[in-house]
């Protein structure tokens, strides 16, 4: 959630640009699954490029986002 709030933070003050450095096993892709959906959901955001380079990768993301459950939260502010 730190990582997700501190991208929000940094496009409230209308930096586009963020890196998230997380290491292995830490949640990468829920992290930007949850990113992506706040983007669509709070920031009108209508198409998102999300970029893997290896098919095993590819396959492990579209099961992640199969099965996201959003959790409630409150509008960024």
């Amino acid at each position: 959630m730190k990582a997700i709030h501190n991208l929000e933070q940094s496009l409230k003050e209308n930096r586009p640009r963020a890196l998230i450095q997380m290491a292995t096993g830490s949640g990468k892709t829920f992290t930007s699954i949850s990113a992506i959906y706040r983007l669509i959901k709070f920031a009108g955001a209508r198409r998102i490029l999300f970029l893997v380079d290896r098919g095993n990768l590819a396959d492990q993301t579209l099961k992640e986002f199969q099965q996201y459950v959003s959790t409630p939260t409150s509008k960024p502010g």
